[in-house]
């Protein structure tokens, strides 16, 4: 188990310091952007997303448009 742990917290820490190929990096782009879309096509998400919204004292545009974000996200690294 420590091993598997110890495992686990390197590839996390590859992760943060941005040690992954630009293709990984565009396909989760990708796949967020197509998951978030697939959301607002069923009714049930639509309504949670717009709950989770509302709780967050956010705009549902505005909240929309943090997700349509995504596309904007580059590899920098901290």
């Amino acid at each position: 188990f420590e091993k598997a742990d110890e495992l686990l917290d390197q590839q996390i820490e590859k992760l943060r310091q941005g040690d992954f190929s630009d293709a990984f990096f565009q396909g989760a782009k990708t796949s967020l952007q197509k998951d978030f879309e697939k959301q607002l096509e069923v009714n049930e998400s639509r309504a949670l997303m717009m709950m989770s919204a509302y709780t967050a004292n956010t705009s549902w545009p505005n909240y929309l448009n943090n997700f349509k974000q995504i596309k904007h996200f580059t590899k920098g690294v901290q």
